[in-house]
C-alpha cells in the first residue's frame, strides 16, 4: 500500500499519537544525556552530535500537533474548552512542577545545586522553572487562541516569528513565539482541508523538504545556532513535515501501533521521565558509578521505564490518574446539571 492510501485510510490520530510518542522519546533521550555530560563534563559521542541534529524539530513538532488539534478543542463550549485544558495541562504543570523542584532540593547536597527557595516556587505561576516549560507555554497559547478570530490566528504566524528574532537577546520569549508560530501553524494546516496529506504524497515537496531539513540539522549538530531562530523556521518546518510523513508511512505497522498506543500517554512520559533521571544518575554517582556510558544508558532506562509504570498504574489504580489529569470538565457538567435540576425543582 503506498503513502497516499495509507493517508486516507488510517484515522489522522494514529500518526499523530506515534509523532507524538516519538517526539517525547526524543526529549528523554536528550534529557539523560544532558544530566550526564552537564554533570561529568564528557560528551556522548554520537548522542550529543544526533541530539544536536534533531535539536530544531523536537518541540516544534510537538507544538505543531497540538494547535492541529486546535479548530476541535474550539469547536467545544468555551467553558469545557478552558476546563478541559487547565485539567489537562494545567493541572500536570502543577503537579509535576511541585515535584521536581521537590527533587531538585532534596538531591541539592548530592548534585550541588542550590536549594529550591520560595521565589523558585513561586516562579511556577509566571516563569516555569524547570523543563516543564513546554506545558506553561501550551496552556498559554491554547487560551490565547481562545480569544482569536481565525483570520488573527493566521496572521500571527509571521508575526510571531518576527517578534522572536527581535528577541533575540531575550531566550524565553523568543522561545515562546518560535513555539507560537508553529503553534498557530498546526491550526493553520488543520483548517486546510486535505493539505497536509497532499503534501506528504508529493515527492517533489518531499524531497525539497528532505534536503532543506538535512541542512538544517546538519547546521544544528556543528553547534551553528539554528534552534527557535525565525530565520530557520523554514527548515524547521521542513523537519517537521518529513516526520510527519515518515509516521504517516509506519502508522499501520506494529512497531507504529505499539508507540501510537504509547503516545496517547505521552504527558504521562514527559512529565515522569526526568524525576526518574535525576535519582538514578544521583544513585549511581553516590555509590561510585563513573563510567558515562552506564550513567547515560541507566537514566534513559529509567526514564522510559517510569512512564510505563505509570501508564499500567493509572489503569489499575484511578487515583492515579489524578496526578496528570483533574476531571474538571465532568465535575462542570455534574455542578451544571445540579444548579439545572434544582432550578427545575423550583419551578
Amino acid at each position: 500500500m503506498n503513502l497516499d492510501k495509507r493517508v486516507r485510510a488510517q484515522d489522522r490520530h494514529v500518526w499523530m499519537d506515534l509523532l507524538r510518542g516519538l517526539a517525547i522519546l526524543l526529549v528523554i533521550l536528550d534529557h539523560a544525556a544532558d544530566q550526564v555530560t552537564s554533570n561529568t563534563g564528557s560528551p556522548l559521542f554520537g548522542v550529543t552530535t544526533f541530539n544536536d541534529a534533531i535539536s530544531p524539530f523536537r518541540m516544534a513538532t510537538l507544538m505543531f500537533l497540538s494547535g492541529f488539534l486546535l479548530p476541535r478543542s474550539l469547536a467545544k463550549p468555551h467553558s469545557e474548552f478552558v476546563f478541559g485544558k487547565l485539567g489537562r495541562i494545567g493541572w500536570p504543570y502543577l503537579v509535576w512542577s511541585g515535584v521536581i523542584l521537590g527533587l531538585i532540593a532534596a538531591t541539592s547536597s548530592l548534585s550541588g545545586n542550590t536549594s529550591v527557595d520560595l521565589h523558585q516556587v513561586l516562579r511556577i505561576f509566571y516563569n516555569p522553572p524547570s523543563y516543564l516549560w513546554y506545558l506553561a507555554y501550551l496552556l498559554i497559547f491554547y487560551l490565547v487562541s481562545l480569544f482569536l478570530p481565525t483570520v488573527v490566528r493566521s496572521l500571527l504566524i509571521p508575526v510571531a516569528l518576527v517578534a522572536s528574532q527581535l528577541l533575540q537577546d531575550q531566550d524565553e520569549w523568543q522561545r515562546m513565539l518560535f513555539l507560537f508560530s508553529f503553534f498557530l501553524a498546526g491550526d493553520l494546516i488543520a483548517r486546510s482541508g486535505n493539505l497536509l496529506g497532499a503534501m506528504v504524497v508529493s515527492w517533489p515537496v518531499m524531497i525539497t523538504a528532505s534536503l532543506i531539513a538535512t541542512t538544517t540539522a546538519a547546521f544544528a549538530a556543528l553547534k551553528i545556532p539554528v534552534r527557535y531562530e525565525a530565520i530557520w523556521a523554514p527548515g524547521t518546518a521542513a523537519g517537521v513535515l518529513i516526520l510527519v510523513a515518515l509516521s504517516m508511512l509506519v502508522q499501520s505497522r506494529p512497531f507504529g501501533r505499539w508507540v501510537a498506543k504509547y503516545g496517547q500517554h505521552s504527558i504521562v512520559f514527559y512529565v515522569t521521565h526526568w524525576s526518574a533521571i535525576l535519582i538514578t544518575f544521583n544513585v549511581l554517582v553516590r555509590v561510585g558509578v563513573s563510567n558515562i556510558w552506564v550513567l547515560f544508558f541507566a537514566s534513559l532506562a529509567a526514564g522510559l521505564f517510569v512512564g510505563f509504570l505509570f501508564v499500567w498504574a493509572q489503569r489499575r489504580w484511578q487515583w492515579v490518574g489524578y496526578l496528570f489529569h483533574l476531571p474538571l470538565v465532568s465535575l462542570w457538567r455534574s455542578l451544571r446539571g445540579a444548579k439545572t435540576q434544582q432550578s427545575r425543582a423550583a419551578e
